[in-house]
């Protein structure tokens, strides 16, 4: 039986950074451990340092879509449109990616993600999606709530979240929403979107 061929991109987290700042996510000991578990069985080869930010569905001599398995771990541009989520989101489709970055997005957008779990019955706080550049909209819904949590809907950490009791915070925080969502799809505030959840 021919070994089975797993990738791996896990670069290696610095021991002073926090997960919420660093986009390497795994320390040299994990890494470590996790190499030498792949390398003691004789049924696999380890192909590792297999950047998709660097491939061009070949990273090198090897070929990413023969692999049998292909493991990254690291916090990407979340991005649907970006190089590296489209070169994963192919390799999904041609062999087992793990995490698999469909699942991934889908956890990561908020909207999907409470939707999937509105429809699963699992209870989720009151929400809306509206672009950036309703303010009426949002104000609406301050009014009806009292107190509003702001979330760009792709995020991670809590980054971007906003709590909002007053209409000049909700002003100033949508003027200023776009500064605070690092992705390269955003080019002005009439792109953005942002979800708003009822505080309470």
């Amino acid at each position: 039986m021919s070994a089975k061929k797993i990738g791996l991109f896990t670069p290696l987290k610095s021991p002073d950074a926090k997960n919420a700042i660093a986009d390497e996510l795994l320390s040299g000991n994990t890494v470590s451990e996790l190499k030498a578990l792949l390398d003691a069985n004789s049924n696999i080869e380890c192909l590792s340092e297999l950047d998709p930010r660097e491939a061009v569905i070949d990273v090198g001599d090897t070929c990413l879509s023969d692999l049998d398995l292909f493991f990254w771990y690291y916090l990407p541009h979340y991005d649907s449109t970006s190089f590296e989520f489209q070169v994963l989101q192919i390799l999904s489709e041609q062999t087992i990616v793990i995490p698999n970055p469909h699942g991934l997005l889908r956890a990561m957008d908020k909207l999907s993600a409470h939707t999937i779990l509105r429809k699963a019955g699992i209870p989720t706080p009151e929400f809306s999606l509206f672009p950036a550049s309703d303010i009426a909209y949002a104000t609406k819904l301050l009014k009806k709530w009292s107190s509003l949590l702001l979330k760009p809907t792709l995020g991670k950490f809590g980054h971007g979240i906003l709590k909002v009791d007053s209409e000049s915070t909700m002003r100033d925080a949508i003027a200023y929403a776009p500064r605070l969502v690092r992705s390269p799809s955003i080019y002005s505030q009439s792109d953005l979107k942002i979800m708003i959840y009822r505080n309470g």
